[in-house]
């Protein structure tokens, strides 16, 4: 059988390799990724000297919505530890136990020790 006839039927033809050359694309993907990630690292060094070189009023007139979303979590953290030491204060106030107790046999008002335990444990 003739070269060109072995090529044309497929027979004893050399095998064509089905992988690629797989280090190759590999180092490949590395070279980029590396490139990538050092791209990211210059960027964020120098966005991070940039903010550290500016002034408060630039600062505030940059980034007025992350100021006033860590105004906002501030007041709420600070509104919930105050909740909790006061709703125990109310107890002692009498108007609050004229408004929202039980008056007593002797004719003092107070706050029913259920409703006391269910409102101290809720605001924990």
């Amino acid at each position: 059988m003739s070269e060109k006839a072995k090529l044309a039927s497929g027979v004893d033809a050399a095998p064509a390799d089905p992988t690629p050359n797989i280090t190759a694309a590999a180092d490949h993907d590395h070279h980029e990724t590396s490139k990538t990630h050092e791209h990211v690292v210059q960027g964020a060094r120098a966005a991070a000297e940039k903010e550290h070189s500016m002034s408060l009023l630039q600062g505030i007139k940059l980034y007025p919505k992350a100021i006033f979303f860590s105004v906002l979590i501030s007041t709420c953290i600070v509104m919930e530890g105050y909740d909790v030491c006061l709703i125990n204060n109310f107890y002692a106030f009498s108007q609050f136990n004229r408004k929202y107790g039980v008056q007593l046999a002797d004719g003092s008002w107070e706050i029913p020790a259920a409703w006391q335990a269910g409102l101290s444990n809720v605001s924990y």
